[in-house]
């Protein structure tokens, strides 16, 4: 293959000949011709759009059904371009994690558990204050009343919560299944 690549523009698109497209994919034009049958976009009679063919290819379409009829040349383009699908994903995720757009899972873990601890905290706390608040304006047997009335309630929810059971939306359905952690309800 020389430096001088004919190609030609049809409809805006950059298009290569069959033979070129043969040469770089490996393959025979009897297998690019398959491929038009398969949909692989055709520009003209011998010429090839470059890009939407590689997008077509890369896509996987008319790939995969039928692995076991390719060629072993297909084969390894198939598999080829998957591979180079999953590195590019790969290569995503990880700039993803040097910008800083995913947060590490202990990261995560550690501000939860600051988090809940603090809840908990709040909450163990807010029947005392309610109870000092209504004894201002009521009397302290009713306020006594009120705020073990609430300290109530705030324990249910707790004990719920550290069951799993985050809302009243929760009906149950999750009843029988297996559970995760070695001490969670039978």
């Amino acid at each position: 293959m020389g430096n001088n690549i004919k190609t030609k523009i049809i409809d805006g698109k950059t298009c290569v000949p069959t033979s070129f497209l043969t040469e770089i994919f490996g393959v025979t034009p009897k297998t690019l011709a398959s491929w038009a049958k398969d949909g692989c976009p055709k520009a003209d009679r011998g010429w090839w759009p470059i890009r939407e063919v590689i997008a077509w290819r890369m896509d996987g379409s008319g790939t995969g059904e039928d692995l076991e009829k390719m060629s072993l040349k297909d084969r390894k383009l198939y598999w080829e371009a998957l591979l180079k699908k999953a590195q590019t994903e790969n290569r995503e995720l990880e700039n993803g994690i040097k910008r800083g757009d995913y947060i590490e899972k202990q990261v995560v873990a550690d501000e939860l558990a600051a988090f809940f601890v603090a809840l908990k905290q709040a909450l163990l706390l807010l029947p005392r204050k309610i109870g000092i608040l209504a004894s201002k304006s009521v009397e302290l047997d009713a306020a006594k009343e009120l705020e073990r009335e609430v300290s109530e309630v705030v324990h249910d929810v707790l004990a719920e919560w550290s069951q799993g059971k985050l809302s009243e939306l929760d009906s149950g359905q999750y009843e029988n299944t297996k559970t995760a952690g070695k001490n969670d309800r039978q």
